[in-house]
Parts: structure tokens; C-alpha cells; sequence
């Protein structure tokens, strides 16, 4: 992939997971990876602050830890070139069948995460102390409560139409999204990550 923000969009490739799976899928995983950075690009072109944290597309599907739901997306620390950084992992069904707008609404909720834990690190370093870990075990959140209570006001870092639109935990806009039945057709082909 090429362009301004090619290198801000990683694709995670697992060589056993990725061997295994169908060429249709590969090709549309590849092809999506354009319209997740032009996404990506949109949303930074809006916001208060820039550059928005990197993207992570995953391989695989995500599911809950609890009842084995369809989970769009995570933050994350990964290690890149440069350091540590704290990423939007998107599992494979988010980016091959939801729409722009939903796949916007997916990436706004995770990069509200990531500005969270940003300022987390940098307020516990500021103060001589160790970050406290947020994630639950699993790496996924098992109510809104605890969704929310690592997300950062979207009126401080995005634009308007984001901040006013934000996705929260059990958002209509993402119920209605065709990534669930991504998720069981992937199951079919690889295990999915918890």
C-alpha cells in the first residue's frame, strides 16, 4: 500500500493463520487496507489533535471472552520501529464488511482509547509511577461500564460530526453491522482470537 499515511495502517499477518486462509478473503483484507487509512486520514483531517494513533488490522476475528460476541476492535500496545505505541487493532470481519461509516465509528472509539492510555502513561510518568493496567483480562471489556471507563471525552480530541456521533458500547450503528457474520464465516477457517 502506498501514499501519505500508508505506514500508519500495519497488517498483522499470523504465517499459519494467513497460509489458511481462502485467497478471497486475503484479497479483500489487502484491498481494505486503502480505505482504512483514507478512513483514518479523514478522521485525523477533522480532529483537534493529530496525527491519530496507528492501525493494526488483524488476520482474524475477535471475539468476547463472555457469550462469544463479534468484537470490532481493540487498543493495544505494540512495538513498532520506533518504540511502543499504542495501536487500533481491527480484526479482519470490521474492515471486510462493515461500511465507511461504521468502520469510522469503530476507529474513533478505539483512538478515544488510545488517547486515553496516552495520557495515562504520561500523567503516571509525570508523577514517578508505574501506569496502572485498565485492561481486563482477555484484552476485551465485558460491560460499558468498563468500556467507558477507559475512553477519553470525544468533544477534546475529535471534530464535531465525530465527537457528536460517537459509538458507544451497544451503539445502534454498530449493532446493525455485517462484522458478526464475518466473524462466524472466518471461524471456519481459523480459530479467532479471545
Amino acid at each position: 500500500m502506498k501514499g501519505k499515511h500508508a505506514d500508519a495502517v500495519l497488517l498483522a499477518k499470523h504465517p499459519l493463520r494467513w497460509r489458511s486462509l481462502p485467497i478471497s478473503i486475503k484479497t479483500g483484507i489487502i484491498q481494505n487496507l486503502r480505505t482504512v487509512a483514507d478512513t483514518r486520514s479523514r478522521i485525523e483531517g477533522d480532529a483537534l489533535v493529530a496525527p491519530m494513533p496507528h492501525v493494526q488490522v488483524l488476520d482474524t476475528a475477535l471475539v468476547a471472552q463472555i457469550g462469544g460476541g463479534c468484537v470490532h476492535g481493540r487498543t493495544t500496545p505494540i512495538r513498532t520501529k520506533g518504540g511502543w505505541h499504542f495501536v487500533a487493532q481491527l480484526a479482519a470481519p470490521t474492515i471486510l464488511y462493515s461500511t465507511r461509516e461504521e468502520l469510522r465509528a469503530i476507529l474513533v472509539h478505539e483512538f478515544a482509547h488510545c488517547f486515553y492510555f496516552i495520557r495515562e502513561m504520561v500523567l503516571a510518568s509525570d508523577n514517578g509511577r508505574r501506569m496502572i493496567d485498565r485492561t481486563p483480562a482477555g484484552g476485551s471489556f465485558r460491560t460499558e461500564d468498563e468500556d467507558r471507563a477507559t475512553l477519553e471525552k470525544p468533544s477534546d480530541w475529535f471534530g464535531s460530526a465525530d465527537a457528536d456521533g460517537f459509538a458507544y458500547w451497544d451503539s445502534p450503528l454498530l449493532r446493525n453491522t455485517r462484522a458478526p457474520d464475518g466473524t462466524r464465516l472466518l471461524r471456519n477457517h481459523t480459530p479467532a482470537e479471545v
